[in-house]
């Protein structure tokens, strides 16, 4: 498999901790990461694979050129996926505020 552009929304909670973890573990193929998150925590770095990363803000555009975004965002709710992603316009019934965790996956079709 070659490596794909990754981001991880919700990247400083638990659980998108823990699936940088997986990702880490299992040598997932990563060629370029984005760790996103709220404003609250934008600023702040993160270790994957031994390397320093920064988080940043989720806003428009945060989703240019990723393949793979992987979402775990309770404090965004579902609206993340909703307000940011190209899926927000074929999911409209999942304007909600949850604390829901959400995976989906966004592939280009360089992979089809």
């Amino acid at each position: 498999m070659s490596s794909l552009n990754v981001a991880v929304v919700g990247a400083t909670g638990l659980v998108g901790r823990k699936l940088l973890q997986v990702l880490e573990e299992r040598r997932f193929p990563v060629a370029e990461l984005r760790l996103l998150a709220s404003a609250r925590s934008a600023g702040r770095s993160m270790k994957f694979n031994g390397k320093e990363y920064p988080v940043r803000k989720l806003e428009s555009g945060s989703f240019e050129g990723v393949e793979l975004a992987l979402f775990s965002a309770g404090a965004f709710g579902n609206g993340a996926i909703v307000r940011y992603t190209p899926l927000g316009k074929f999911l409209p019934h999942h304007r909600t505020n949850s604390p829901m965790n959400i995976m989906y996956c966004l592939t280009s079709s360089r992979h089809n």
